[in-house]
């Protein structure tokens, strides 16, 4: 479990997650609770910069916030996360920060088009995805513009 929670943990600081404003902590300013978790850092807790402390100290009250069904699902997405290679963990970073950039109307039309996507049989999916891959890399970077054109003509629109 300990080396679930240590991946998770990972995997948050590699996606950026926002951090919480802790002080300079110190190995022995942890609890033992914290101690015992973070244990595989505690010879170079202290040597590490502080933003990434901050960032293990969040993702670890997150995670004991978890439900055990959502420290399941988070586990299962790590395992795919250390699956990727580094080109495609940087474009779902990137990915990422196009998402936090967006407004919440533009957030929710996503989620909704995602939800929409989900409920299609399993070979329309298919047929979809294979006609993505199917598109040259010019094609693709044609939709991809024209989409993030529409996006910010509406963000602007809604200002």
């Amino acid at each position: 479990m300990n080396r679930i929670l240590h991946r998770l943990l990972l995997m948050m600081v590699l996606l950026g997650i926002q951090t919480l404003a802790y002080a300079d902590t110190r190995w022995q300013d942890l609890s033992p609770q914290q101690q015992r978790i973070l244990k595989s850092h505690s010879e170079n807790w202290d040597a590490l910069p502080e933003a990434r402390r901050e960032r293990m100290l969040q993702g670890l009250e997150r995670w004991q916030q978890m439900t055990p069904e959502e420290k399941k699902l988070a586990s299962k997405r790590f395992k795919k996360w250390k699956q990727l290679n580094p080109e495609q963990r940087q474009a779902m970073r990137q990915r990422f920060m196009e998402y936090q950039s967006m407004s919440p109307e533009q957030r929710q039309k996503l989620r909704s088009r995602y939800q929409w996507f989900k409920q299609l049989p399993e070979t329309e999916r298919e047929q979809l995805r294979q006609r993505w891959r199917d598109m040259n890399p010019a094609e693709k970077r044609r939709i991809i513009n024209q989409r993030r054109k529409m996006w910010q003509h509406r963000q602007n629109r809604q200002r």
